[in-house]
């Protein structure tokens, strides 16, 4: 083992080491990860996947598709919130 006026290197590297990390421990950021890596631990058990971005699956498509004319009866033919409604079930293949 290698020393330095008695003292070995490894304790030499290890006090300087330890002291600026020891120093660099704030409570706050290690709250601040620990809140994160559950956010992230979340996404991970959802396969990753926050929403859909607005792309349902053809099931949900079929029903919101199918309630079109119950949107109508109670919206108004012209209700602009129908109107797309409309548009975007013919985009999608539905009459």
């Amino acid at each position: 083992m290698f020393k330095v006026r008695g003292i070995p290197v490894v304790a030499i590297v290890t006090a300087l080491w330890c002291a600026p990390v020891a120093a660099q421990l704030d409570p706050a950021m290690i709250a601040q990860g620990q809140v994160l890596s559950g956010t992230a631990r979340g996404y991970a058990e959802r396969g990753g996947v926050r929403d859909d971005g607005g792309r349902g699956s053809p099931d949900k498509t079929a029903r919101i598709c199918g309630q079109v004319p119950k949107v109508r009866a109670r919206l108004g033919a012209k209700n602009p919130r129908y109107l797309e409604l409309a548009r975007l079930c013919r985009k999608a293949g539905y009459p």
